[in-house]
């Protein structure tokens, strides 16, 4: 069975023939798929259903009843889908369409009329990181709640399984764990990708193009000077809530760019990172050495009960 036969996409569309294209290529790429003819009636097909049923939803931002910003609103506010990915595909490409799609949570976009091939990567994007995130909500809810006597910490790691493991610990200090652990995982693996072993954005686009990313970073791990650097995470409780400082070794980057979604780049594969930690999490992002430290702020959690979201 192929991995994409494991996930399932929800299409939503008011336009049959847009339905019908997007069906189509579901079909051809070996993904299942269900279909819904406006946000209403979506909405209701993923609240009949358990967590992790869909793998992302694909929809259309202008439709009757409600539209694609609609939805994605409401699929957030549904126990257990606070992160399902949701693809916008619009017209509408300018700026200040595109923030008010980030701020409602679409980090994924489509724009029409859809270049089938860009369709795919994107698609493909949204499932990987579905599968990564549901891995860290599974890790996350395996930690026994231990924290609360913690008062400093401070830990190094090098590869992203190990960014993975630590950024579900570190997430159980905050008071929204399940949104946090997101956010601090795509900065912990930004500070491995980017910081120490020094993969620049273009240059990963093509390694994701070219299915050799992961073979990559594996070689890099091995190699100086990139074997020797390391990232360190230090963790420290404060009066008015938790401070995570990431800081890795590598020659720093222009952490500008990344702070917002640009048109240019909604399409992208990648690079969203960044944003959804600043995003997710109740977090407040500032960098500073260079772009090799990030210094991260998130309400703390103070009893057992805070630290399960509503």
């Amino acid at each position: 069975m192929s991995d994409t036969a494991l996930h399932r996409l929800l299409l939503v569309d008011d336009h049959p023939q847009a339905l019908k294209l997007l069906s189509r290529l579901a079909e051809k790429l070996g993904y299942s798929y269900e279909t819904a003819t406006d946000g209403r009636e979506a909405l209701q097909k993923v609240s009949d259903r358990q967590p992790g049923y869909f793998s992302a939803v694909i929809t259309d931002r202008m439709m009757p009843n409600l539209g694609g910003i609609g939805l994605l609103e409401s699929l957030h506010q549904l126990p257990g889908y606070e992160h399902l990915p949701v693809i916008m595909q619009t017209a509408l490409s300018d700026e200040q369409s595109v923030q008010e799609g980030i701020e409602a949570g679409a980090f994924y976009y489509l724009s029409k009329p859809l270049n089938l091939k860009v369709v795919e990567q994107v698609i493909a994007a949204a499932v990987v990181d579905f599968k990564t995130h549901q891995a860290l909500l599974d890790r996350l809810n395996r930690l026994e709640d231990a924290f609360s006597l913690l008062y400093e910490a401070r830990f190094q790691y090098r590869t992203l399984e190990e960014a993975s493991h630590l950024a579900a610990v570190v997430s159980r200090f905050t008071r929204y764990p399940t949104s946090s652990v997101i956010a601090l995982y795509e900065l912990m693996v930004n500070a491995v990708e980017h910081g120490n072993l020094g993969i620049q954005y273009e240059e990963k686009t093509r390694l994701i193009q070219s299915e050799t990313l992961q073979g990559e970073i594996q070689k890099r791990l091995q190699t100086a000077p990139y074997a020797q650097r390391y990232v360190t995470v230090a963790v420290v409780r404060e009066e008015e809530g938790v401070k995570v400082v990431v800081s890795d070794m590598g020659e720093g980057f222009d952490c500008e760019p990344f702070m917002s979604f640009s048109p240019e780049r909604m399409m992208d594969t990648h690079g969203r990172g960044i944003l959804m930690a600043s995003t997710l999490g109740e977090t407040r992002l500032a960098y500073s050495d260079g772009g090799r430290t990030v210094t991260c702020h998130f309400e703390q959690a103070t009893t057992k009960a805070q630290t399960d979201d509503q």
